[in-house]
């Protein structure tokens, strides 16, 4: 009787294990994205480094590999609403896809929606263009601080004449 009451505590404790373990690993996206603080202006820094920086509507995303659990590589086709630096025009088709060759490095990934409209600051000169897998400033246009970081943006290019 002793044997399979310990028995049946093992089991239990190894079912919640078990679930706790699965919850962890199903929620890492939102929790970074939850616990992050945005700053009150946008770091022009940022992109400064990137040839293309405009603001996209995703009209189809496509995984690149499903089974990756945090952050997983894609490819994306968009429409570009508006040019803030590069060649691209508003109408114009865009493709891009995440690099494959970088570490989270307690970093958030990018997790983008169809149907929505995002900031995005890409590199190359050709498409399909390169997004990075992780950063923080990839935001939506429904985000809180989307107006004021594209104000930011706008300012601090026509500032330095870009």
């Amino acid at each position: 009787m002793k044997n399979s009451l310990s028995g049946s505590k093992l089991i239990a404790t190894a079912l919640y294990l078990a679930s706790a373990l699965l919850i962890s690993l199903t929620q890492p996206v939102y929790a970074c994205k939850s616990l992050v603080g945005y700053p009150d202006y946008f770091p022009l820094e940022k992109i400064i480094s990137y040839p293309q920086v405009y603001v996209v509507k995703v009209t189809a995303i496509k995984p690149d590999q499903p089974d990756s659990w945090y952050g997983p590589p894609f490819s994306l086709t968009g429409q570009i609403v508006q040019t803030l630096k590069g060649p691209g025009k508003p109408g114009d088709t865009l493709q891009a896809e995440t690099k494959t060759d970088e570490e989270a490095n307690a970093r958030c990934p990018v997790i983008l929606d169809e149907g929505k409209t995002y900031l995005l600051m890409l590199e190359g000169t050709e498409m399909p263009y390169k997004l990075p897998r992780y950063g923080l400033y990839y935001l939506s246009s429904d985000h809180p601080r989307f107006k004021i970081y594209m104000a930011d943006i706008k300012r601090g290019l026509k500032k330095r004449g870009k």
